[in-house]
């Protein structure tokens, strides 16, 4: 799968997309707004992003392919933190 952040107006929206369909994320979840937020949920589950992700997906209504034309990298720089061990 593939994440991308989309502003609607002053807010967010994560999207999902899987095998070339955008998913909303947010719809089903409203806390669920950047890749941070996605890869902590999935932390928290004990479990990988995708598969914290799939299982949203199967309740996320489906988004146009026209709905990403603003959508930021896959991956906002700032969301990504480096954690050295």
């Amino acid at each position: 799968m593939r994440y991308q952040r989309v502003s609607a107006g002053d807010q967010y929206r994560l999207i999902a997309v899987d095998d070339g369909t955008p998913y909303d994320l947010t719809a089903v979840n409203p806390r669920l707004t950047s890749f941070g937020e996605l890869a902590a949920a999935a932390a928290i589950a004990n479990s990988g992003i995708d598969e914290v992700a799939g299982e949203i997906v199967a309740d996320a209504p489906t988004l146009g392919r026209d709905s990403l034309a603003d959508a930021t990298l896959p991956v906002v720089p700032d969301e990504v933190t480096v954690v050295e061990v």
